[in-house]
């Protein structure tokens, strides 16, 4: 890669998890060309800057496997605001913890402004900095014609779930 880039790479059907399983195998299949559509259209979209969006798609053989993103070193996920521990050992203002909030705000408008929505939006997709935000992991986010397939149960509106025995599943 080049400096200051990370990579996402999907699972494709060559996955040792697939190649015993053609189920498996063919779900990958589909979210891999799914994907591919879907990422070059978001490399496309005018975003805030402070969303870390796709940069390039990563070819494995000739076929899509991913994309590259920029790196973003010395950011904190902000979950950790929720975590005693870490507040105990990186004090913040509260003037501080409203910045952040604002920032993720004006981010997320700026996506609503776009007609998309972030379907995976949760606090291990943010990060932060002294008041500076990112968002990434946006992969999952809905727009045109392309549906969130993704979420954290933690932060799904409850009215779109039903609790299934061990798993939890859309309500049609």
């Amino acid at each position: 890669l080049h400096a200051g880039q990370a990579v996402k790479i999907y699972k494709t059907p060559d996955h040792p998890d697939c190649i015993n399983d053609p189920s498996a195998g063919r779900i990958a299949t589909e979210r891999v060309k799914y994907m591919a559509n879907k990422i070059a259209s978001i490399m496309h979209m005018d975003l805030d800057p402070s969303v870390v969006k796709p940069l390039n798609l990563v070819m494995k053989d000739g076929k899509f496997a991913g994309y590259t993103m920029e790196y973003v070193p010395d950011f904190d996920v902000l979950y950790f605001l929720s975590q005693r521990s870490y507040r105990d050992q990186n004090p913040y203002q509260p003037s501080s913890v409203i910045q952040v909030f604002r920032h993720i705000w004006k981010i997320v408008e700026s996506i609503h402004d776009q007609d998309a929505v972030i379907g995976d939006f949760n606090d291990l997709n943010v990060l932060f900095r002294r008041g500076d935000v990112r968002l990434v992991d946006l992969d999952s986010m809905q727009f045109d014609k392309y549906l969130c397939r993704m979420f954290t149960a933690r932060f799904i509106d409850p009215r779109l779930v039903e609790e299934r025995g061990s798993s939890i599943e859309f309500v049609s």
